[in-house]
């Protein structure tokens, strides 16, 4: 955790009731929560050119510019390293 490494621990703020709605929220999410092909699931719906726009918003931040130039520098070798792991115990 990103508190801990600095040595702090974070603040929420969230009451109890909002903490565990955003909580309820995220594991209905993750049962019924769909984004293939579209956002919300099969069809086109509002949500989607809208995260479209976010998606290449985003792309222009420096900062995770820098985090795919990154992440696209560690891929080779890290697809060789579980290459090498998975294989091996073949």
């Amino acid at each position: 955790m990103l508190a801990h490494k600095l040595g702090t621990l974070p603040q929420c703020k969230c009451t109890r009731p909002k903490r565990e709605d955003l909580i309820a929220g995220f594991a209905t999410l993750k049962c019924h929560g769909k984004s293939s092909p579209y956002v919300a699931g099969d069809s086109l719906t509002l949500a989607d050119p809208a995260a479209r726009e976010l998606l290449q918003r985003l792309g222009e931040n420096p900062t995770v510019q820098a985090i795919t130039r990154a992440r696209d520098a560690a891929t080779p070798g890290f697809n060789t390293a579980v290459r090498a792991k998975y294989h091996s115990k073949q």
